[in-house]
C-alpha cells in the first residue's frame, strides 16, 4: 500500500442550518411605513460563509477529455442524479470545428450546471512561447469561449506548462481569473485556501490531484483509485479547503493518463458522502474572489412596539457584475419568534424567494448588489 503524506491537522467547527426553499412569486411588496420610519434598528452579527450554502469545504472535478464518450455519459448520469457537476476542457480551435456539439454541450450539460474551462485555442506548451504569443492564444481562447455563449473564468495549462511568470501574466492579461497546473508533486499539498486563508498565494498556479490509473505508467504519486483519494477528501474537510481533481481519458486504455470508470464512480460516491460544495472552478474562483472583497451588514428593523418587523441585509463587493456575479452565503441570527415561519426575501420591492428556518441560525445566498435585501414574515 502506498504511504500517505502526513497532513497538518486543523480543528474546525461550523454551524449548519436546515432550511427549506419554497418557490416564490415576483409580486410587488410594499414595506409598511412603520418599518421604514421607526428608526429603531439593531445591527446583528453577520458574516459571509467560507463556502456557498455554508458547506464545510469545496471541490472541483475537472476532466481534460472530450465529454461525449459512453464512459463520460455514465459519469454524467451519476453526477446529475446526485446533484453534482464536473468541468470539461475547452480547446477552442477544436470545439469550433463542430458547432452542433458546442450547442449540445451548452443546452444539455452546461444548462445542468456542468462547467468548462479554457485549455488554449491550441493545445500547446505555453512556457515555450513568448508573452505576446501566449497572450494571442489565451485571448483567442477567451474570445471564442464567449462566442460559444460561455463565461470564461478558469483555465488549465495544457500539459501543466504554466510555470513561467510571463505565461501567467499573459493569461491574466487575457482576462482569465485563475489557472490550474498539472504538477505531480502537488500531491504533497493540494489544499487551496485552507483554514483562515482567504485567497490563494497565486491564482495562476493552482494545485491539483492527478487522477490516473497505476496501470497507465506506474505513477505512484498520482491518485490511482478511491482508496488513495479518501485521505485527501477527509483532510480537505478538516482544513475547510478547496481541492481540484484532474481526470483524463475514462476507460480508454489507449489514451493519455487513463482512469477506470468504476473507480471514478466510487470517487464520486465518496465525495457525495462528505460535506463538499461540488462546483466548477469558475464558480469557486468567483466565490473566493468576491468574498475577499465583500462587506455585509444585517440589521433588525423594529416597529414602534419593539418587534422585529423586517431584517435588512446589505451585501456589496464593488466588483464588476458582468465579470463576477456569484451569489455569496450570508450567515446571521433571526429573532426566535421568526423560527418555523414562512419568510419572504424582498429585493427592489419584489418577493424573490420564500424560506422557512428551523433554528435562529440562518443563512441565505445572495448576489452582491448596491441595493438592500429585506426579509419579512410572510402574509401567506
Amino acid at each position: 500500500m502506498k504511504s500517505i503524506p502526513s497532513f497538518i491537522k486543523i480543528i474546525f467547527t461550523a454551524g449548519c442550518i436546515a432550511l427549506s426553499l419554497i418557490p416564490g412569486g415576483c409580486n410587488l411588496v410594499d414595506i409598511p411605513l412603520d418599518r421604514q420610519s421607526s428608526g429603531r434598528d439593531s445591527t446583528v452579527d453577520a458574516s459571509i460563509a467560507k463556502w456557498y450554502n455554508n458547506h464545510t469545504a469545496a471541490i472541483s472535478i475537472t476532466n481534460d477529455d472530450s465529454w461525449g464518450s459512453d464512459a463520460q455519459k455514465e459519469a454524467q448520469k451519476f453526477l446529475i442524479e446526485n446533484n453534482m457537476t464536473m468541468d470539461y476542457e475547452v480547446v477552442t480551435s477544436e470545439w469550433e470545428k463542430d458547432m452542433q456539439s458546442v450547442h449540445y454541450f451548452m443546452d444539455s450539460l452546461a444548462a445542468r450546471g456542468f462547467g468548462y474551462y479554457g485549455h488554449g485555442h491550441y493545445h500547446v506548451n505555453h512556457d515555450e512561447m513568448t508573452y505576446d504569443e501566449d497572450l494571442k492564444d489565451f485571448k483567442t481562447c477567451y474570445d471564442t469561449m464567449e462566442a460559444f455563449g460561455m463565461k470564461p473564468v478558469a483555465y488549465a495549462y495544457p500539459g501543466g506548462f504554466g510555470y513561467h511568470i510571463a505565461t501567467q501574466n499573459a493569461l491574466r492579461d487575457a482576462g482569465f481569473l485563475s489557472a490550474r497546473m498539472f504538477e505531480k508533486l502537488d500531491f504533497l499539498d493540494p489544499f487551496i485556501v485552507p483554514g483562515d486563508q482567504t485567497e490563494p498565494k497565486n491564482w495562476y498556479q493552482l494545485p491539483t490531484l492527478i487522477m490516473q490509473s497505476i496501470d497507465y505508467n506506474g505513477c505512484v504519486v498520482c491518485i490511482n483509485n478511491t482508496e488513495d483519494l479518501i485521505p485527501y477528501l477527509d483532510e480537505c474537510i478538516r482544513q475547510t479547503a478547496w481541492i481540484i481533481l484532474s481526470y483524463h481519458a475514462i476507460n480508454n486504455t489507449s489514451a493519455f493518463g487513463y482512469y477506470f470508470l468504476p473507480d471514478m464512480l466510487k470517487d464520486f460516491a465518496a465525495i457525495h458522502q462528505r460535506d463538499f460544495w461540488v462546483s466548477s472552478m469558475n464558480k469557486i474562483t468567483l466565490y473566493i474572489r468576491e468574498r475577499a472583497q465583500a462587506k455585509v451588514s444585517v440589521s433588525w428593523i423594529k416597529n414602534f412596539y419593539g418587534e422585529v418587523d423586517s431584517i435588512e441585509i446589505n451585501l456589496e463587493d464593488n466588483l464588476p457584475p458582468d465579470i463576477y456575479g456569484q451569489p455569496l452565503t450570508v450567515i446571521f441570527k433571526l429573532p426566535q419568534y421568526w423560527v418555523n415561519n414562512n419568510i419572504d426575501l424582498i429585493e427592489n420591492n419584489k418577493t424573490k424567494q420564500q424560506f422557512e428556518f428551523y433554528t435562529n441560525e440562518a443563512n441565505v445566498s445572495l448576489m452582491p448588489t448596491n441595493s438592500a435585501y429585506y426579509l419579512v414574515l410572510s402574509k401567506n
